[in-house]
């Protein structure tokens, strides 16, 4: 049978807690119950020192005899009290037995054999020695410090307890039942408010992870407690509903944008062949030259998204080999002239030779990104520099250029996949914003970093940060 959260919490801590009240009662009251015994054993071996005491002063030290007149007493007194006491001289003989109310006629102590006066027996019946009960103990008698015998005291265990203290551990009895009886339903009331306190957010987390599974990333936890646990899950989740929904957002704005891309150049390439097609238009090597730059438009597109792909599947992979990087950049800005002549652009590489170590065509394709994205947002007449230099064991990297910059608040997402700020979606900026993507990806693979700065209006200015070495 399966319970809800609450349920289960709310019977196991109330399982524990009636354990524990259970374990804490019982002990509590075997303790209570044995040192109420201790005090009560005491008290009367307290008392029993007493009687030796009046009966050491039943011995008269200068005759030598002891009183039969207040042994009897003491007998009389001490057989109301269940207790009786035989009395033994120094020589181990016995003096005098309270079970009879006699003594054995060396109640002199001269030796004689003189017996008692034949008195009547104020005692009671002889205790029983073989009840279970039955308890002896003995104690030694002096008179001025000098050894005259012993006593030894005849007893019922039951005797120990007067009506008070039978009373009193009855009374301890009962008020522990009562603390254990009125504890149940505090323990009861406790166990439903921990139930309660520790399966709430829980069940606020499984609520929000359903409506999560629903596609509904909006909702939130607001919900805290003094337990760090639930509220880091708390914390994780929010930032998880928070991520899948930033999620969702690109995937709609990627889906938005790749088909703005292939739309735009189909519209196209559709419209010129069906003007052609029906005579409307005449076939011409520019129109075709037009068709050719929309397909080629085209196969860009689907090539930079392959590329995104293949990237993210292997973008552990890299060949790294040693090779001149002022030689890469020379390279890639030969790829790149007659773009410069066609926008009358200054493009100026500034630093050494210095050999880097890494994936020689990644970092090209790292290169060319930055070239044509520099290229496709500058002006003609604009001005774009390349330069490195070597901090440390860090090649530093820097391409900055005069071109319509980046809004601010676009600038933590450019290296998004398939991102592009506002200023960017125009046809004649051309980007499919997987570029810079691109570069990021390659270069956090080589152990890289990359950072941005730009101004609307003034321009954007790229750094990269590489390792001479890889590791």
């Amino acid at each position: 049978m399966k319970i809800n959260l609450k349920t289960y919490i709310l019977l196991s801590f109330l399982a524990i807690l009636i354990l524990l009240i259970g374990s804490l009662g019982a002990v509590t009251f075997y303790l209570s119950d044995k040192h109420f015994d201790d005090y009560v054993a005491e008290k009367y071996q307290d008392k029993l020192t007493d009687y030796a005491a009046e009966i050491e002063l039943t011995f008269d030290t200068q005759t030598a005899v002891w009183s039969e007149e207040d042994l009897l007493t003491l007998s009389q007194q001490m057989n109301k009290e269940d207790l009786q006491f035989i009395v033994y001289d120094a020589e181990d003989v016995v003096i005098w037995n309270s079970s009879t109310d006699r003594g054995n006629g060396h109640m002199n102590g001269s030796g004689h054999n003189k017996r008692l006066h034949g008195s009547p027996n104020h005692g009671m019946s002889k205790l029983d020695e073989t009840a279970e009960n039955f308890r002896e103990q003995q104690l030694s008698l002096s008179s001025n410090d000098t050894p005259i015998g012993s006593v030894l005291f005849q007893y019922y265990e039951d005797s120990l307890y007067n009506e008070q203290d039978q009373k009193f551990a009855e009374d301890i009895k009962k008020s522990l039942v009562i603390i254990f009886v009125l504890s149940l339903p505090a323990a009861f009331l406790f166990a439903v408010f921990l139930a309660k306190h520790i399966s709430r957010p829980i069940a606020h987390t499984t609520v929000l992870t359903q409506k999560m599974a629903d596609g509904n990333f909006d909702e939130r936890l607001g919900y805290k407690t003094r337990v760090t646990e639930l509220n880091e899950l708390t914390e994780a989740l929010n930032k998880l509903s928070a991520i899948l929904s930033q999620q969702e957002q690109y995937r709609k704005q990627m889906s938005t944008d790749i088909a703005h891309e292939i739309r735009t150049p189909l519209t196209t390439l559709q419209g010129s062949l069906e003007a052609m097609a029906d005579g409307i238009w005449e076939i011409t090597p520019e129109r075709l030259l037009l068709c050719r730059e929309e397909v080629t438009r085209l196969t860009r597109l689907v090539r930079d998204i392959d590329n995104m792909g293949e990237l993210e599947k292997n973008e552990d992979t890299l060949i790294i080999e040693r090779f001149n990087f002022k030689d890469l950049v020379s390279k890639v800005a030969t790829n790149f002239s007659h773009k410069f002549i066609e926008k009358k652009i200054d493009f100026q590489m500034i630093g050494p030779d210095v050999q880097i170590e890494g994936d020689q065509d990644k970092l090209q394709q790292v290169l060319t990104n930055l070239m044509a994205n520099s290229l496709n947002f500058s002006k003609k007449n604009g001005k774009i520099i390349c330069q490195w230099q070597i901090k440390k064991d860090d090649l530093i990297i820097t391409f900055a250029d005069e071109g319509m910059g980046i809004p601010e608040n676009d600038l933590p997402r450019i290296f998004e996949r398939l991102y592009r700020s506002d200023v960017s979606r125009s046809r004649d900026s051309g980007g499919q914003g997987v570029g810079l993507y691109i570069v990021k990806s390659i270069v956090t693979a080589h152990q890289g970093e990359i950072a941005v700065q730009s101004q609307l209006g003034k321009g954007t200015k790229f750094t990269i940060t590489l390792p001479l070495r890889h590791i």
